[in-house]
């Protein structure tokens, strides 16, 4: 009998189980509601001088925007630029629109970049007014209007335009209460003023402000030189003639008589008093008084 073989069994491969797909993330759905109202720019326009930076704000009325991104963007990038932060670097002249997109909603701000020059008609930068009155107190009449011009790189926009269409209005000031001034009116470039003068004896600074340029005019009032406010009676007397000497009276102030609080500054010159006949003196006003008097005294 012939024995059967045993047969070796072969190992089985281990079979590798296939692993099971991992879940794929559900997508989390933007929020809707996003409208141009959600949210706001903190300036609307911008007007800045090349080299100046400034930050936009942005203001939010819901939470909406937060899901989306946010792009900043500049029209002109050689006028101005905008950094990821809404930061605004003016480069030179001209306009550029700065852009904020949120989920496809745009704001947008306008930015001038230049430069605003005041200067008075004439490039007149004083003023002097006289006061006829004793008292030194002007009036109604006194009263005189001035312009003011208004200069912006490259004639971006005009001084009308600033006042009408940014609300950017010009401002007067007077650095004491010798003198009111008003603005009139605002027309294209120009700035009127109405001045109106209150009391002579001090310097008064008035000074035009827009957009961070200033023009300044300064009125002096001065006082009318007038008899009155001197001792003449010393040229009612008789003076003699003495050879090879000049004869002088002493012309003094009358310290009453003058403007409160004001002293008397002036210059005396005598003529052919060295001579018999009729001499002259003449007072001429300096400092705070102007004009001059002209009087006779007589010489035996």
């Amino acid at each position: 009998m012939i024995p059967t073989p045993s047969v070796t069994p072969v190992p089985t491969s281990e079979v590798t189980p296939t692993p099971s797909p991992a879940p794929t993330a559900t997508p989390t759905p933007l929020p809707s509601g996003l409208t141009e109202d959600s949210f706001e720019l903190s300036d609307s326009w911008l007007i800045l001088k090349a080299g100046d930076k400034k930050k936009l704000g942005v203001y939010y009325t819901d939470s909406v925007p937060f899901y989306y991104a946010r792009t900043w963007s500049s029209s002109d990038t050689s006028v101005a630029t905008v950094n990821s932060n809404g930061k605004v670097r003016a480069l030179k002249n001209g306009t550029a629109d700065i852009t904020l997109t949120v989920g496809g909603v745009e704001k947008t701000c306008r930015v001038y970049v230049c430069k605003t020059k005041l200067k008075f008609d004439n490039n007149a930068s004083e003023k002097q007014m006289t006061c006829k009155n004793r008292d030194a107190i002007f009036d109604s009449a006194d009263q005189f209007d001035v312009s003011v011009y208004v200069k912006i790189s490259k004639k971006l926009l005009t001084a009308e335009d600033m006042e009408k269409e940014l609300g950017i209005s010009p401002s007067v000031k007077c650095s004491n209460s010798c003198a009111e001034a008003e603005i009139t009116e605002v027309s294209g470039n120009e700035i009127k003023l109405r001045i109106t003068p209150k009391k002579a004896g001090r310097e008064t600074r008035i000074t035009v402000s827009l957009n961070g340029a200033k023009a300044v005019l300064r009125l002096t009032s001065r006082y009318k030189l007038r008899e009155e406010y001197f001792d003449l009676s010393v040229l009612d007397e008789i003076y003699y003639y003495e050879e090879g000497t000049e004869i002088c009276p002493e012309i003094r102030p009358e310290p009453s008589e003058l403007p409160e609080g004001i002293s008397m500054t002036n210059t005396v010159a005598y003529y052919y008093n060295d001579r018999p006949g009729t001499a002259m003196v003449k007072i001429t006003g300096t400092g705070k008084f102007i004009g001059s008097l002209t009087e006779f005294f007589e010489i035996e």
